[in-house]
């Protein structure tokens, strides 16, 4: 079996988006339907193998939840900037800044998404 790789790079994710040729929209889709659901505090682990598609397939849930929700991405691209003037005010930089700000975008990103079902 070949295996191809494709970068989750916005273009890479729309176009898989809008081809869906591994009928990988279903599943996105069912995600979202089970996050739309959760009543109460949660946390979910994606575990897979290196090479699995996992950050792609988040990368398409962030999609189709910004596309359903369009204050999510604000919301989320407000808090991002404000961890990272933190992080800067305690000089925070290069690749321990990069990671703490992905890991903290994922966060918010997660917990404003939970936050729009306890209005």
């Amino acid at each position: 079996m070949k295996l191809y790789e494709l970068q989750p790079t916005h273009e890479n994710i729309m176009a898989a988006l809008a081809d869906d040729l591994i009928n990988r929209n279903k599943d996105v889709l069912r995600f979202k339907t089970l996050l739309d659901n959760i009543d109460d505090s949660c946390s979910i682990a994606l575990d897979g193998k290196w090479g699995s598609g996992k950050t792609f397939f988040v990368k398409q849930l962030k999609t189709i939840l910004e596309a359903y929700n369009p204050s999510f991405k604000d919301a989320a691209t407000d808090n991002y900037t404000r961890i990272k003037s933190r992080m800067e005010a305690y000089k925070v930089h290069g690749d321990e800044l990069q990671s703490i700000m992905i890991l903290g975008q994922m966060i918010m990103t997660l917990t404003l998404y939970c936050l729009s079902f306890t209005k």
